[in-house]
Formats: C-alpha cells, structure tokens, sequence
C-alpha cells in the first residue's frame, strides 16, 4: 500500500466511525427524549391515583356518615365511627391546609 491508500483508508475509517458515533448520538437523545415523557406520564398517574385515593376516601366517609345519621343524631357518634385511616387523612389534610395558609402569608 502506498501513502495515498494509506491516507484514503483511515479516512473511510475515520468517516465510519463519525457515522457510527453521529447515530450513537441520535440515540441517546431520543432515549432521553423517551425518558422525559415516561417521567411526565409517571407524574401525572401518581397525581390521578392521589386523586383518585382522596376521591375514594371521601366516598368512604360520606358512605359512613349517611349510615351513621341514618341510624343517629347524635354527632358524637357519628364522628366516633369514622374509621381511623379517614380520620388520619382528615388530619393530614386539615394539617396541609393551615400549614400552606401560614406559609404563604
């Protein structure tokens, strides 16, 4: 082989391996790119199962007051029965509240 050859196939080589390397690129970006939207997707079912969570909850709430008033009228009794998660999530939720009201004051 000659200098001319030579020069000729490490230039093809060098071309191959900018192409290779130029895809490699490609690649990653649009891995990147799918990454981001999985992690929006992701925030976003994490927000509609919070909602849905709080939804349910209350549904559970309102299901036991109605049959707690059906059957008394005494509100001491009423809150008595409410089951101890709603109660701790009513408190959690009272809490969030005031806590951001005194926060952004």
């Amino acid at each position: 082989m000659n200098t001319e050859e030579k020069i000729a196939s490490i230039s093809k080589h060098i071309d191959e391996v900018k192409n290779i390397t130029a895809g490699n690129i490609d690649k990653v970006i649009e891995r990147e790119m799918q990454i981001e939207k999985l992690e929006e997707k992701s925030k976003l079912l994490s927000q509609k199962i919070q909602n849905f969570k709080k939804i349910e909850i209350k549904e559970e709430i309102d299901e036991e007051i109605l049959s707690e008033s059906e059957s008394t009228n005494d509100p001491e009794k009423i809150t008595k029965k409410i089951p101890p998660k709603v109660n701790h999530f009513l408190f959690l939720t009272s809490f969030m509240f005031f806590s951001n009201l005194f926060y952004d004051s």
